[in-house]
């Protein structure tokens, strides 16, 4: 066990350091890392019974397969992850399996079910009263808005992310609603560059 957890933390590492919205060959070479730990770490998990952290596992490496673009990967995963978290009762682990399955939807075209997903997550989190777990579910929901182009949307999640940042003093948090700012101001700025591209609607014929 002690074993399965040190790779599925090697893991989580590497996921992090390739999380960008648009990762280039250094952030690739560390989802690709975080997958292959995370896949160890999976079928030592398996090997021993141990379907608890089978499911969250499963919920890690649905996150890098989707920050990879691997999206059928990452839906397969997900939805694992959540058929798990279920059936164990775990509603911390069936909050962040949303996530990882409302955020992998919204990447594939299904934004109207992503969201619907995220929304169920953030009220599980908030029925247990997680804070860190509400800030990130925000910031799901945040990341998700900006991809759909629904901007104040993506905002009004970006704030309360915020302000639970601030609350619990966490670096952690701080760091990724810094990447989430610049990922909207950088969406907000093209939307923007290609509005003004857009020619003029002609003059309707008299």
């Amino acid at each position: 066990a002690g074993e399965a957890v040190t790779l599925a933390n090697l893991g989580a590492a590497h996921a992090d350091r390739g999380r960008e919205p648009n990762p280039g060959p250094r952030e690739r070479e560390s989802l690709e890392l975080a997958i292959r730990y995370l896949s160890q770490a999976l079928d030592l998990h398996r090997r021993i019974g141990d379907r608890r952290n089978e499911g969250d596992t499963l919920r890690a490496l649905a996150e890098a397969h989707r920050d990879l673009g691997d999206l059928d990967e990452a839906l397969k995963a997900a939805t694992q992850a959540l058929e798990l978290a279920l059936a164990n009762e775990e509603p911390r682990f069936t909050s962040s399996a949303l996530i990882a399955l409302g955020t992998v939807h919204v990447r594939s075209g299904a934004g109207s079910q992503g969201l619907d997903e995220l929304s169920r997550a953030l009220e599980v989190a908030r029925s247990i009263q997680d804070p860190r777990l509400i800030a990130e579910t925000h910031l799901a929901l945040a990341d998700s808005h900006r991809r759909l182009h629904t901007f104040d949307e993506a905002l009004l999640h970006l704030d309360d992310a915020r302000d639970l940042a601030r609350q619990l003093r966490s670096g952690m948090l701080d760091r990724q609603c810094l990447r989430a700012t610049a990922g909207i101001e950088a969406s907000l700025a093209l939307a923007r560059d290609t509005e003004q591209a857009e020619p003029p609607p002609k003059a309707a014929a008299s």
